[in-house]
């Protein structure tokens, strides 16, 4: 129906709220700036079972700085994923770094008293043989 200068009409709008498609992701599943916000996570972090040192050459021309990578740990205190965060200047070294990392085992993060999967950032530092 047309609408005329200065006339007025009733005008009806039926909203409906979408579900999103797919798997919703919680406030712990991925890592971001507000991860773990107020302990929401897990009250301890994940902890390896073996140091994290990375054994350079006395030769190598170059002593690298430390790697930090961000580490998925599961409930049962493996490695699920582990990338570079903050990388160090030597590439090879960032990939013995991830090479460990995926090797590791962990005593996984706790939230009231029970084992839970979590993200961490661990430092793999040098350590010249």
């Amino acid at each position: 129906m047309p609408i005329t200068a200065g006339e007025t009409a009733v005008l009806t709008v039926n909203l409906l709220v979408a579900t999103p498609a797919g798997p919703t992701v919680g406030p712990c599943d991925q890592f971001g700036p507000a991860y773990n916000t107020d302990n929401i996570c897990f009250d301890t972090r994940p902890i390896p079972l073996t140091p994290t040192f990375i054994p350079v050459g006395a030769d190598a021309p170059v002593t690298p700085r430390p790697a930090i990578l961000l580490i998925k740990v599961s409930r049962d205190g493996r490695t699920l994923e582990a990338k570079v965060f903050v990388g160090s200047n030597v590439a090879t070294f960032n990939d013995a770094a991830v090479d460990m990392a995926k090797n590791l085992r962990w005593n996984p993060a706790q939230k009231n008293g029970e084992a839970v999967e979590a993200w961490v950032q661990w430092q793999f530092p040098p350590v010249r043989q």
